[in-house]
């Protein structure tokens, strides 16, 4: 469980600090034993401290999911880019996918939300607006790459990266329910990148 809180956090800190409790309690709980309440237990402050920062469950929940997004590209952005173009795409759907604990917990999270989405304007908005983040970064270096000659000029860079990200997507629900296929799903993963990126 995380720390509580001290004293001299400023604001925005502490709002910061509850999200990171929430997406605990999400990750062991998932959405339905998610509450103000419970968050205010795990978090060890009142309920009225939670209600300073999310009004609503919907708040709290909305936060969360952009917290999700925040990691996800955080680490993509990390990702080494100096290899080859394969190795380099395949390191960023990589990260993307359940092959840890922390990983594991945000892929939950993120399965819980899109479902919840469906006919929920505020959560698939907040879904939306991190798919077309990780979408535009996939897209601008795809087109960088072909600008040096190691994409094809014939290839649509922004549908070979929704393609991309639809097959991470898939691998990763996969993986979450079926814990034993993950070889066969990097097996997959590497099918679809060499076939959707071919040398020029």
């Amino acid at each position: 469980m995380l720390a509580v809180v001290p004293p001299t956090y400023n604001p925005s800190e502490r709002r910061r600090h509850v999200g990171n409790v929430l997406l605990e309690l999400i990750a062991d709980e998932g959405l339905a034993g998610t509450n103000i309440r419970a968050v205010a237990e795990r978090a060890d402050c009142s309920v009225g401290a939670i209600q300073k920062y999310f009004r609503t469950k919907d708040d709290m929940l909305e936060f969360a999911l952009q917290l999700v997004g925040e990691r996800v590209e955080a680490r993509l952005q990390s990702v080494d880019r100096t290899g080859t173009l394969v190795d380099v795409v395949r390191s960023w759907l990589l990260a993307t996918l359940p092959l840890d604990a922390e990983r594991r917990a945000e892929a939950r999270i993120w399965a819980e939300f899109s479902v919840r989405a469906i006919g929920h304007r505020p959560y698939s908005a907040a879904a939306i607006a991190v798919d077309n983040d990780i979408r535009a970064a996939l897209t601008e270096y795809l087109e960088e790459e072909r600008r040096q000659g190691a994409v094809s000029a014939d290839i649509e860079t922004s549908t070979v990266a929704d393609a991309l990200i639809a097959t991470s997507d898939g691998l990763a629900l996969t993986m979450l329910y079926d814990e034993g296929r993950e070889v066969e799903a990097l097996a997959a993963l590497d099918v679809v990148i060499n076939r959707l990126l071919p040398l020029p």
